[in-house]
């Protein structure tokens, strides 16, 4: 992916196996064609909801939220604006925990995991490295969004059990959009952050409103029942 759209949990992988396990590049084929065929139709949504977004920044809800910001009297044209360009210069986050913590879904790596490979694992190849049998929910609900949201193909084989590296190697990396500037980053899901500068993820990165695990799990009921945890979300 594209050095990409939402966040993953929490990481955790202590034994790696010794697996052909190549270093892709940077952006795959079958990635720059996922992008090429989202962005399409995000330019064409994003323009059709231009009216409605104006015209949201100019209710009286919105102004109360903003009363205190720099531009809380400015036009909702120059809101608009002043969003565009802040999204082009703000850089991707990626947290991650520094240390194995038992109990923790396998989905990210730690910095052992990390200091021993030369690229940043996803959430398939790690199963696939740390010899799971199967897919867990995370897995099931991050299937959903990549194949269902971003226009993944399936994986030839399905996911009763991990996909070859190869092809876990083709699916995306979350980050998170720094808009708030927070100097940790993203540390919900870890005390370590890695900095993805704007120009490293430009033509490459998709971005979500939500985190679309969170919207998967809370929103989308054709292929998961809701999450008992899910936050109140205006599906």
């Amino acid at each position: 992916q594209i050095s990409f759209w939402a966040t993953l949990f929490l990481v955790q992988i202590v034994i790696i196996k010794a697996v052909f396990n190549p270093t892709p590049p940077i952006q795959t084929p079958l990635q720059a064609q996922v992008y090429q065929d989202l962005i399409k139709d995000a330019y064409e949504l994003s323009e059709a909801a231009i009216p409605e977004l104006l015209h949201h920044f100019n209710t009286e809800h919105f102004r109360k939220e903003i009363v205190d910001l720099p531009f809380a009297n400015a036009s909702a044209e120059d809101i608009l604006q002043i969003f565009q360009d802040q999204v082009l210069v703000t850089p991707l986050v990626h947290n991650i925990n520094p240390v194995y913590l038992p109990g923790i879904p396998a989905a990210d790596v730690n910095l052992t995991t990390l200091i021993n490979s030369t690229y940043l694992y996803d959430y398939w190849v790690l199963t696939n490295l740390s010899d799971a049998t199967y897919i867990d929910r995370f897995g099931l609900v991050q299937n959903n969004v990549e194949t269902g949201l971003f226009g993944f193909p399936d994986f030839p084989q399905g996911i009763a059990k991990p996909p070859p590296i190869i092809e876990g190697q083709e699916r995306p990396t979350y980050t998170a959009l720094n808009l708030w500037q927070i100097d940790a980053g993203n540390p919900d899901f870890g005390s370590v952050g890695m900095v993805f500068y704007p120009n490293y993820g430009r033509n490459m990165t998709i971005l979500s409103p939500i985190d679309t695990g969170m919207w998967e799990q809370c929103c989308n009921h054709t292929k998961l029942e809701p999450n008992s945890t899910c936050y109140p979300l205006f599906c």
